[in-house]
């Protein structure tokens, strides 16, 4: 009957009259242990909410029935015992034309509430029930921004066109792993109720310009250690002379040590001779992150995460057990009150720890400690690299998922023989494969929407629609286009993402859009 002014199938609540509140309680709560459930309705008629599945059970006093409900002239409250339920309609004014004028007797006309709109029937023997237009609730928008080094230039250039829909809101919900956890903190920091999304795009891509871009030896996500190149740039030299001579000398005492420790390891250690031999080379040894670490430094601040009206989630693995952490910072006063086992509370100590973090790659930067504990983490991209189901968790109904994987169809397949496009394509195909899976839990919840409710906060899930952006593969310059932050590079990938949304087509993105908006 949707569509043409009948009843949906699903009852958004019950009515009980009951002749002792406090016994019924004890009996729906206590003995069959349903759980009480906070319902404003409830509280507004003076009753108690109790949840059984996607309905609440409204228990009434029967002595205060007479002063909530319609009822003409001599006729008695209800008895303990007696039932009135509620249906819901998408359209109040269409249903009540359509029942008056099948005969169906009005207790009392529509009338808008805080809840939206309601009327009161009456059935054949003298039921009541109430059908109800509920309120179209504001969607809270989310962007999940994967992880994928300078491809994560890509973000910027989506999120800056996206910024220019009028009709987008602000994102309440911003998710993020390794370069997109840089990228959502930054926005988390920026995106200040005074700001715009267009604002906050724009200083992001002028960081990424001024503090990000540069050569192979010069950028502001790493340096080569001892990389003489550099020093014998006569221009890199009149612009950081001493600064540059003060890294070389750090360079050769770290590569000094670090060559000794190795060393000693390999003429000691009981381990078999190739996992020693093995055990002498580390990429990460020939990378400084200090570049890095300062500029997360410079642009995330505790202080206006705390400030920020958003919710971040930023991921990381934990490197002794391989379990996602989910680093997370709630506006004040709304930090839930259960959080989920794989969250952690973003805090002083940890705030910029976190973000550094999510972005050590294993094997290229090293992992990095946070404290308490003190144990090692790296990039979240090891077991989530695209956060989607973050997003979900954390009340996302239209979430913007930016990909820094090209669409696995559009990746040219050739000889297997070059290693280099066959570790791309297996990347890509991994990548794939965990996105898909996370969409497949976002269709079980558009099942399930407005039935099961959320284990943490009780709140009923709603369907989520999940737009998907994917670069194409021209600009991404495979493996080693992760780690080119050349700003003619940066460039065409900010470039790229602005002419993605603006040819989107969710159809042909694999966009999944609930039934009920497509």
């Amino acid at each position: 009957m949707r569509g043409h002014g009948g009843v949906y199938d699903r009852i958004p609540y019950v009515i009980v009259f009951v002749d002792d509140l406090e016994r019924s309680v004890r009996f729906y709560v206590d003995q069959l242990g349903l759980p009480r459930r906070e319902f404003a309705l409830a509280s507004r008629m003076g009753g108690v909410g109790v949840g059984i599945q996607g309905t609440t059970l409204i228990l009434l006093d029967e002595r205060r029935a007479g002063r909530q409900l319609p009822q003409g002239e001599g006729e008695d409250a209800p008895a303990p015992g007696h039932c009135y339920p509620s249906f819901g309609v998408p359209d109040l004014a269409a249903f009540h034309e359509r029942a008056t004028a099948q005969g169906v007797q009005c207790a009392q006309p529509p009338r808008a509430d805080e809840f939206g709109a309601f009327a009161v029937y009456r059935d054949p023997d003298g039921l009541l029930f109430s059908v109800v237009q509920a309120a179209k609730p504001a969607f809270r928008h989310a962007l999940v921004l994967s992880g994928g080094g300078a491809l994560g230039a890509f973000e910027l250039g989506v999120v800056r066109q996206l910024a220019e829909d009028p009709v987008l809101p602000t994102p309440e919900i911003l998710t993020g792993t390794s370069v997109g956890a840089f990228n959502a903190a930054v926005l988390a920091c920026t995106l200040t109720p005074e700001r715009t999304l267009r604002q906050a795009a724009d200083h992001l891509i002028e960081v990424w310009r001024k503090q990000v871009a540069g050569d192979l030896q010069n950028n502001g996500v790493f340096r080569i250690r001892g990389d003489l190149l550099r020093y014998l740039d006569p221009g890199a030299m009149r612009r950081g002379g001493l600064q540059a001579l003060g890294e070389l000398l750090e360079d050769a005492a770290f590569l000094t040590m670090d060559f000794s420790r190795r060393a000693v390891h390999l003429a000691t250690s009981r381990e078999p001779i190739s996992s020693r031999l093995a055990g002498m080379f580390d990429v990460s040894s020939l990378l400084s992150t200090e570049p890095l670490k300062q500029l997360v430094a410079r642009n995330i601040s505790y202080a206006q995460l705390r400030a920020s009206p958003r919710v971040l989630k930023l991921a990381a693995t934990d490197w002794r057990t391989g379990h996602l952490r989910l680093f997370t910072c709630h506006p004040a006063g709304r930090r839930p009150p259960h959080p989920g086992r794989d969250e952690v509370e973003i805090d002083e100590e940890n705030a910029r720890l976190a973000v550094l973090a999510s972005a050590a790659i294993p094997g290229v930067f090293p992992p990095v400690a946070i404290p308490p504990e003190g144990d090692p983490y790296v990039d979240g991209g090891v077991v989530m690299n695209s956060p989607l189901n973050p997003a979900i968790d954390a009340g996302a109904d239209v979430i913007h998922l930016i990909c820094l994987n090209p669409d696995l169809d559009l990746l040219p397949l050739r000889d297997p023989s070059n290693t280099v496009e066959v570790l791309q394509r297996f990347l890509v195909a991994a990548v794939a494969g965990n996105v898909s899976a996370d969409l497949d839990r976002a269709r079980f919840t558009n099942t399930v929407a407005g039935v099961a409710r959320r284990r943490r906060t009780g709140d009923l899930y709603r369907p989520v629609t999940v737009h998907r952006y994917h670069p194409p593969p021209g600009n991404l310059g495979g493996v080693a286009g992760m780690l080119d932050f050349s700003r003619a590079h940066l460039d065409a990938l900010i470039e790229d993402g602005v002419q993605c949304v603006r040819r989107h087509d969710c159809e042909r993105a694999g966009c999944l859009i609930p039934d009920e908006y497509a």
